[in-house]
C-alpha cells in the first residue's frame, strides 16, 4: 500500500508569528494534532516546520509562556520529516521511527506537499489490510467446514 493512499489531504498552517493560543484554537477547531508553520515567499507559501500539540503543552505551557503572545515559532519544530507519495507505508513508518516522529508531510512527484501522514492514518490503513485478512481465512474456514466427510469416522 502506498503512502499516497491512505494520507491525510486536509493540511493546515500558520504562519510562524501565529500564537500558540491562535494554534492550539486551529487545531480544535480542526480537529488535528499539528500545523505547518509557514512563511509567503515569491514563489508562495514555503514550510518552515511544525508545531504540534505536544510543542504548545511542552514548551509553551509547561515553560510558562504567555499564550496569547508567544508565537509558535518559539516551540515550532524546525524541519518537516517527508516521504514520497509513492513510498510504500511500511517504509514511511520506518522513516517515522528513525526521526522520533508521529507525522510525516507527504511529497509530490514536483516536490510539492500532497498530505500529512500521520500514526493514526497508518494503523487505520494497516488495521483494514489485517481485517481483509481476516475475513478470507474465515470465508476459507466455512468452505473447508462444508466440503468436510459427512460420514462418521471411527478410531
Amino acid at each position: 500500500m502506498r503512502v499516497e493512499e491512505v494520507c491525510s489531504r486536509r493540511m493546515f498552517h500558520v504562519p510562524a508569528s501565529c500564537s500558540l493560543l491562535e494554534a492550539a484554537r486551529h487545531m480544535r477547531d480542526r480537529h488535528t494534532g499539528a500545523l505547518f508553520v509557514t512563511e509567503r515567499t515569491a514563489t508562495g507559501l514555503r514550510v518552515n516546520g511544525v508545531v504540534t500539540e505536544r510543542d504548545i503543552i511542552v514548551h509553551g505551557l509547561a515553560n510558562a509562556a504567555d499564550c496569547g503572545s508567544t508565537p509558535v515559532a518559539t516551540v515550532m519544530t524546525l524541519g518537516v520529516v517527508t516521504v514520497d507519495g509513492n513510498a510504500a507505508v511500511s517504509d514511511a513508518l520506518r522513516t517515522m521511527l528513525a526521526h522520533g516522529v508521529r507525522r510525516v508531510a507527504v511529497l509530490s512527484e514536483l516536490r510539492t506537499v500532497l498530505g500529512v501522514l500521520s500514526m493514526d492514518d497508518a494503523i487505520r490503513a494497516l488495521g483494514a489490510d489485517w481485517a481483509l485478512l481476516a475475513s478470507i481465512l474465515q470465508r476459507e474456514r466455512a468452505h473447508e467446514s462444508i466440503e468436510g466427510s459427512k460420514e462418521p469416522l471411527f478410531l
